[in-house]
Parts: structure tokens; sequence; C-alpha cells
């Protein structure tokens, strides 16, 4: 990892352990309030706090915390970061933005707190479905 890199925990609002620019800060039952594990929005929280910024992007997808937190079905994340400032819009390496992670994940609650703040509805996302019986270059809207 590069300086100013922390490999973030496995659980949320970052799944999977990405590296992300920001503070070396981790969430998880051993940073936890006594009696339990720190929630998502929590986690999000110490994170601003200690120094991440709201557009950050994961290194290895180009993912924001918004991406993150829709894909993941954490509605009050998403309200949170929308608040804060984050840019809702941003696509990450295939393209997607965070509607599209919402779509993808079915969370009927993300998809509503997108579309209420100006969310583009209007992206196209190119797929290639060679997959089908007649490879060719798709397109799909949402």
């Amino acid at each position: 990892m590069g300086a100013g890199q922390i490999r973030t925990p496995p659980g949320p609002p970052w799944p999977g352990g990405e590296e992300v620019a920001g503070p070396r800060l981790r969430c998880g039952p051993s940073r936890s309030p006594p009696g339990g594990r720190t929630g998502p929005l929590e986690c999000l929280i110490q994170l601003v706090r200690a120094g991440a910024t709201l557009n950050a992007s994961t290194t290895r997808y180009a993912q924001t915390p918004a991406h993150i937190a829709a894909f993941g079905g954490h509605p009050q994340c998403l309200v949170w970061l929308i608040q804060a400032g984050a840019n809702i819009n941003k696509p990450d390496c295939e393209g997607e933005t965070p509607i599209h992670k919402a779509a993808r994940s079915g969370s009927l609650e993300c998809l509503s707190a997108l579309v209420a703040n100006g969310a583009h509805t209007d992206y196209v996302i190119r797929i290639d479905l060679s997959f089908s019986s007649n490879p060719r270059k798709g397109e799909h809207s949402i």
C-alpha cells in the first residue's frame, strides 16, 4: 500500500477490503463502542471525521462511498453522503453511477433517495452480451 492509503475492513461500508485514499482508520468489532459493532453509518461518519473525502475512489474499481452504500443497500449512509455533498453521478471504472448500483442490488430505498436528490437516470451502460446466442454489444439504461 502506498502512503496515505488504508486497507479498509471487510465490513460495511467498504466490503472486500479494497484500498482507498484516506486516513488510517478501521471500523469493526475492535473499534466498536461497548456492547456492539460499529454500524455502517457510524463507520462512515468516523472515516469522514478522520479526513476521508466524500468522493474518494477505491483504487481497484474507482467506486466512491456513494457507489458502495447504494450497492450495499444502505440508504441511511447514502442520504448522509448526499447531505454532506457527495457526487452521486460520478461513474466508476465500468461507467456505472450509484443509481446503477442501487438498481443492481434491488434497493428501492437507495433508488428513491438518489432520484429525489438529482441522480441522473438517463445514463446508458454498454455491456457485452456475448453470453447470448447472438454475440453483440448491447445497451441498457435505467
